[in-house]
């Protein structure tokens, strides 16, 4: 028996994408991927914000951009000044 024969069918198709991801990809590339993503978690909070005025979506985004920043960080130094760019633009167009 293996660890996958203990895992749930959802836990299981994670851990078989994370092996293919991590047998075609550097670490770099996958920290700047999720940044990214985070990044745009956040910049649609922000807009979502702006849209219909919700407190809450406000503070999602917050928390998506510590992400973004959290993971450019460790993607390298032109990805970390991209994300904190898009950040500020983004949260300069959001009046608290």
């Amino acid at each position: 028996m293996t660890v996958m024969t203990y895992l749930s069918p959802q836990i299981g198709a994670s851990v078989q994408k994370a092996w293919v991801e991590l047998s075609q990809k550097s670490l770099r590339d996958i920290e700047e991927e999720t940044a990214i993503t985070w990044l745009g978690r956040a910049i649609a909070s922000y807009l979502f914000y702006l849209q219909h005025g919700r407190l809450g979506c406000l503070l999602d985004a917050e928390n998506y951009a510590a992400e973004a920043i959290e993971h450019a960080s460790m993607a390298g130094p032109h990805v970390y000044k991209a994300v904190l760019t898009h950040i500020e633009i983004a949260r300069s167009y959001c009046p608290i």
